[in-house]
């Protein structure tokens, strides 16, 4: 059940990041000591203030990384 924050969202995530690689797309992970977890920021409910500073540093990432990249 997707209720849960594992409950089959990794498989759900796993083929949307296929579908973005296949057309050239760029994924940017959100690193575990970044606060996330290793599918990125997850809330099953309204965020908590943990939550939202890990939305944040991931904001942040991927500025940091479109940046790079232009």
């Amino acid at each position: 059940s997707s209720n849960f924050v594992s409950g089959g969202n990794e498989t759900t995530i796993m083929s949307l990041i296929q579908a973005l690689l296949v057309h050239g797309m760029v994924v940017a992970g959100d690193p575990i000591e970044g606060g996330g977890g290793h599918f990125g920021v997850v809330s099953i409910k309204a965020p908590d203030e943990k939550t939202l500073e890990s939305c944040r540093k991931f904001g942040r990432r991927i500025g940091e990384l479109a940046a790079k990249l232009s």
